[in-house]
């Protein structure tokens, strides 16, 4: 074979004939003519042909991550795609529960706004007018004082209110007491997660979700005082629970359609009437 192919590149420019016959029958033969030459160039270039078309194959295709394996960029897009789906599945899903948490309070939970008749100014002995609030004792079910015999030894045993208090949380006022607009309490603006406490002790005796205030926690206290904590994350304590002065009941947010911002709404009640907080806490 070998003194064939050196043959052939010798007559490489030259015409020969290539003779084929079968040796179980010599009659039966076929000649062709043909230059080496020319049959070596189809060999190469076949050859370059096939090699290129194998290379474009492998780099312009994902077949190179698997002959040559993933380079180091191509990995690292690959994990931030897989943690950015990770984090969007996670988002998702928070926000399927919300929507679901809001689908259910929306068909089962009534709404905490208070409803307030307002009696008309009197005159007071000094000629001064007295413009008070009263709310309608039929409409009062969400702030009144709770009656729970089960817990009445408890709750006698507590401490009374010291006023003034430390704030609830600490942030800087920036909406005050105004029951002639519907504001009965004072928002407290503050860092998302600030924690929230309880001015006094007291037994939690309402924990709720609406869509204007989001989370409201209530606690009565001794003498006829309830304290009430809008826009807060979950409560860390529930309905019943005794808590005793500046225990954390959950963290500001900005929960509640109303809310403008990471705030707590505090308001303070006395025997149905709505007091101002300002004047009961430390500033």
């Amino acid at each position: 074979m070998k003194k064939l192919f050196k043959r052939l590149y010798e007559l490489k420019y030259e015409n020969l004939h290539l003779i084929l016959w079968k040796n179980s029958d010599p009659d039966d033969l076929e000649s062709f003519t043909l230059k080496p030459f020319h049959a070596i160039l189809s060999v190469v270039t076949l050859i370059v042909l096939t090699s290129i078309l194998i290379n474009a194959v492998i780099f312009f295709t994902p077949l190179r991550y698997v002959i040559f394996g993933y380079d180091q960029s191509f990995r690292s897009e690959l994990v931030d795609i897989s943690s950015r789906i990770l984090e969007l599945q996670d988002s998702l899903n928070v926000r399927d529960r919300q929507l679901a948490n809001i689908r259910d309070m929306i068909r089962t939970t009534p709404d905490t706004v208070f409803t307030v008749n307002r009696v008309v100014a009197s005159r007071t002995s000094n000629g001064v007018d007295d413009f008070s609030d009263h709310l309608s004792l039929a409409l009062f079910n969400d702030v009144k004082l709770q009656r729970l015999p089960d817990i009445t030894f408890e709750f006698n045993r507590l401490d009374e209110p010291i006023f003034p208090a430390a704030s609830p949380v600490n942030g800087i006022i920036s909406g005050n007491h105004n029951p002639a607009e519907g504001h009965f309490g004072i928002d407290i603006a503050a860092n998302t997660g600030s924690p929230i406490r309880s001015i006094a002790a007291g037994v939690i005796v309402h924990t709720d979700w609406s869509i204007n205030y989001g989370y409201t926690i209530k606690i009565q206290h001794l003498n006829g005082f309830l304290s009430v904590y809008k826009h807060s994350t979950a409560p860390t304590k529930n309905i019943g629970d005794f808590i005793n002065k500046g225990d954390i009941l959950g963290a500001v947010s900005d929960s509640g359609i109303i809310s403008s911002g990471p705030h707590l709404h505090f308001e303070l009640w006395q025997n149905a009437r709505p007091l101002n907080p300002i004047l009961y806490l430390i500033n």
